[in-house]
């Protein structure tokens, strides 16, 4: 079965930006890379079951994904 699975950012931290520090008192923030700026990324995965699939993404929120919507 595919399963969408949404978890939070672990480059930023669920924050969405990452900070810099430029000079010792001076820090400018950039929209994230890895989720542009969302906070959360998205992935489909085929797994056997719900359980193994929150096996890998334990604090994700998953759901079955149905269809032909292959990514």
């Amino acid at each position: 079965m595919k399963y969408q699975i949404n978890y939070q950012c672990q480059e930023c931290d669920g924050f969405g930006h990452i900070e810099h520090q430029r000079s010792e008192t001076r820090y400018t923030s950039s929209p994230c890379p890895e989720c542009d700026g969302e906070q959360f990324k998205t992935v489909y995965a085929y797994y056997d079951s719900p359980k193994d699939c929150r096996a890998d993404y334990p604090n994700a929120t998953i759901q079955e994904w149905g269809g032909n919507n292959d990514v």
